[in-house]
């Protein structure tokens, strides 16, 4: 897991649904014209985002727990960066 996205992320998948999301709002804005549509357009992608981040912290202590001796695993900790600190929310 060196190469393509997985090289920017330990976890590509929720990064990708992030940006999936993220996307989303971003092309609904030109059509948000009510404050209602704002606070459950924010909430909703806030909602995804709180999720895919406590998710990614789950991940990361059990993938601790389980390989966290293992040098390679190590080795590979220190070169690909977590969610969290690819978002700047965290260091898991």
């Amino acid at each position: 897991v060196s190469n393509g996205v997985c090289k920017f992320s330990r976890h590509a998948n929720y990064l990708g649904e992030i940006l999936f999301y993220v996307g989303n709002f971003v092309a609904g804005i030109a059509v948000f014209q009510k404050p209602s549509h704002w606070i459950l357009a924010v909430g909703g992608t806030a909602g995804i985002i709180n999720t895919m981040l406590s998710a990614t912290k789950r991940l990361e202590a059990r993938q601790q727990e389980q390989y966290g001796n293992d040098a390679a695993y190590k080795t590979y900790c220190d070169k690909t960066p977590s969610l969290g600190r690819i978002l700047g929310v965290g260091r898991f």
